[in-house]
């Protein structure tokens, strides 16, 4: 007994400390590719997420503008209006003003974004 639990002491460690050394050498050759190549991912992934954030974000605050608008302007109309007005409206009217209101504000950038850069190369 005493010969085998000498032996798995000196196997053991020189197991595990070669393992150690195989794994970290390996981890050193793969890590960096495998690194950039996660990075390049989840760059892109990540302009793709806040794009899509400041989209949805922006139709918020459009919504919850177009909807305090429109309840200050109920406010000041007479309630028989207000009830025709309900049955010929839909129901997600504040969305569809915001989105409509956004899209045109993205094309006027767009616009001028491409005039600003044709002046710019011209120059």
């Amino acid at each position: 007994m005493p010969f085998i639990i000498g032996f798995l002491r000196g196997l053991l460690p020189a197991l595990f400390g070669r393992l150690a050394s195989f794994i970290t050498g390996f981890t050193a050759r793969v890590a960096p590719g495998a690194a950039v190549a996660v990075l390049r991912i989840t760059s892109n992934l990540g302009k793709i997420a806040l794009v899509i954030a400041a989209i949805v974000a922006a139709v918020g605050v459009f919504t919850v503008a177009v909807k305090a608008a429109l309840g200050g302007l109920s406010l000041m109309a007479p309630a028989d209006l207000l009830e025709v007005g309900r049955m010929l409206m839909p129901g997600n009217m504040e969305t569809c003003i915001a989105v409509l209101m956004l899209v045109r504000l993205k094309s006027l950038v767009f616009f001028w974004v491409v005039r600003i850069s044709e002046k710019f190369e011209r120059s």
